[in-house]
């Protein structure tokens, strides 16, 4: 069965996209949607390019959608959805620079900044919040 969404391409695109399959740096991910997009531009089946690069039809169906509504911008990753960050990305460069430091070189001793944790870990514990841990 021949795909509704037919590929073609120009010559600087399948350049680029030749080179990101054959590469050893790429992203794996990156290679196999290069890959995708390059068989359908050879008129193959979305049934024929799953089965040469061992994924399944829905894959080569999205891919090839893709790059037909999108071209070159459509083979990126999507923002995903998540949870929210329980700590800014300042507060966790400054723990990890603390963590970093050694406990002689700091303004508290050892045992003031064990203590200073424990209470830290101990009062996150208490609020029961699950992601305070350092």
């Amino acid at each position: 069965m021949v795909s509704p969404d037919v590929i073609t391409l120009t010559g600087a695109d399948r350049q680029i996209l030749e080179g990101i399959a054959r590469s050893g740096s790429a992203e794996h991910r990156q290679v196999v949607r290069a890959r995708i997009v390059l068989a359908a531009a050879d008129r193959r089946s979305n049934a024929g390019i799953a089965r040469e690069l061992g994924v399944v039809e829905d894959t080569v169906r999205k891919w090839r959608r893709r790059f037909c509504d999108e071209g070159m911008p459509g083979l990126k990753d999507r923002p995903r959805s998540g949870r929210p960050r329980v700590f800014t990305a300042t507060t966790v460069a400054e723990i990890k620079a603390l963590a970093c430091e050694l406990p002689a070189r700091t303004v508290n001793p050892l045992e003031s900044w064990r203590r200073c944790y424990a209470t830290s870990v101990l009062t996150c514990v208490a609020d029961g919040a699950r992601a305070c841990a350092i």
